[in-house]
């Protein structure tokens, strides 16, 4: 989470950077050979959980909160924030290529007001940004991680859709997580009892 720390004159006091430049002394500057960066990161959860939070928060802006995107016909994922009293707002989105982050509030905390929520106040501004700052090729589709299936499913019951079924969206699973025939038992509107969560998350 922490980059790097300086002091006041601008010398380093830790820096997070650990990675290595592979061969770099080897290059020169009429080379015509790229500096190769050596990827040595901690990595906290693997790519499928990621593109899982990615599917989810798309889920927002498609469905939720965040619907008001919808029109601006880009590849967006995002949330919508408010604390308790209203007292600070925010949308934080994202493409493919760029991270952006919207917060409403007053230097002295203090209510903003009765109905004034992210989805009203911060997600306005978000969106007059991206107007102006993403053109469509710069919000390509956020890339699908190996060993994730995607699945039509019922949003009411969270069961794979059938002909019976009214709504239906586009889940995002686990090819090792899905649920199947076998699991006909579980009460599936009961995911706390049964620690179901895992078995569609």
């Amino acid at each position: 989470m922490i980059d790097r720390i300086q002091d006041s004159e601008g010398n380093t006091i830790f820096n997070s950077e650990q990675r290595t430049c592979d061969d770099c002394e080897k290059l020169s500057f009429d080379s015509v050979n790229v500096p190769k960066i050596s990827d040595n990161f901690y990595q906290a959860f693997s790519k499928e959980s990621a593109y899982q939070m990615t599917s989810m928060l798309e889920g927002v802006v498609k469905r939720g909160t965040g619907k008001r995107l919808k029109d601006l016909n880009l590849d967006i994922a995002g949330k919508t924030g408010t604390t308790n009293k209203n007292t600070d707002t925010w949308f934080v989105g994202f493409t493919s290529k760029l991270v952006i982050g919207v917060y409403v509030g007053m230097d002295e905390p203090a209510p903003l007001g009765k109905h004034e929520t992210g989805a009203k106040t911060a997600l306005p501004v978000f969106k007059e940004f991206v107007k102006k700052a993403i053109k469509k090729k710069d919000a390509r589709p956020f890339k699908v991680a190996d060993n994730i299936t995607m699945m039509v499913v019922d949003p009411l019951t969270g069961k794979k859709s059938s002909f019976a079924s009214k709504k239906t969206i586009i889940e995002v699973f686990k090819k090792n997580k899905t649920y199947t025939e076998k699991d006909k038992n579980i009460d599936i509107n009961n995911r706390f009892k049964n620690d179901n969560i895992l078995r569609f998350y």
